[in-house]
């Protein structure tokens, strides 16, 4: 008799990997509009750029890298990933939405550039994956 799938003992034998590896995760920039809550932002707290939109996402995705891996988390909103942070980096995390595909799409291209695979994921690219066909990889 075939044994169920134990999402829990799964989970556990990742992140018990003990190779090492760099990752970089990163939360792609979003374009200003109206939708996007700068200025209630800027207004409100006087600037947008400490509080705009946590990236909650990638946060719990890391959680799930083996516990040996290093990880870096940058929010484009916050501030740009620079070259060191890609020579840095061993691949490239991130999920995004349609609006950040202009940022996402230089995100790849810088990543490329440095020889980093890039792995994309999140509700958008789950729904839509043709439109992320840049990334090597996607968790759809």
């Amino acid at each position: 008799m075939k044994q169920p799938f134990d999402d829990a003992s799964l989970w556990t034998n990742v992140r018990a990997v003990r190779s090492r590896r760099k990752i970089l995760f990163v939360c792609p920039r979003y374009p200003v509009t109206f939708w996007s809550q700068h200025f209630p932002f800027r207004d409100i707290l006087g600037d947008p750029e400490k509080a705009f939109q946590p990236p909650l996402d990638l946060l719990t995705v890391a959680a799930f890298f083996p516990d040996a891996w290093s990880s870096r988390l940058i929010d484009e909103n916050v501030r740009p990933v620079s070259d060191a942070d890609l020579q840095w980096a061993d691949m490239v995390v991130a999920g995004a939405n349609r609006v950040q595909m202009d940022s996402l799409e230089t995100l790849i291209e810088r990543a490329h550039a440095f020889g980093k695979p890039v792995v994309l994921g999140g509700l958008d690219p789950s729904m839509r994956p043709h439109f992320y066909d840049k990334a090597d990889y996607l968790h759809i």
